[in-house]
């Protein structure tokens, strides 16, 4: 989590930057997929909220639409 990289001088993170991963991520769903309408469901998290975020963000700049964009609370779907 991004909280743990903040713990101290010798902690660190050892994969590539999250939001890198949704650029990715939306390149593949329009251009291989041919994707044009998505819905997002994501973790709310302080992990999965800018992934998710990026992720809207790359797919309404390449022309797509996200027509649901929600987040779910683990606790609350138990």
């Amino acid at each position: 989590t991004p909280a743990l990289s903040s713990k101290g001088a010798y902690v660190f993170r050892t994969t590539s930057v999250s939001v890198v991963q949704s650029e990715i991520l939306a390149e593949i769903a329009m251009g291989e997929l041919k994707g044009t309408n998505f819905a997002v469901i994501y973790d709310q998290t302080d992990y999965a909220r800018p992934i998710s975020e990026k992720f809207k963000s790359e797919i309404e700049r390449k022309g797509g639409v996200v027509n649901v964009y929600e987040g779910l609370d683990r606790k609350s779907t138990r």
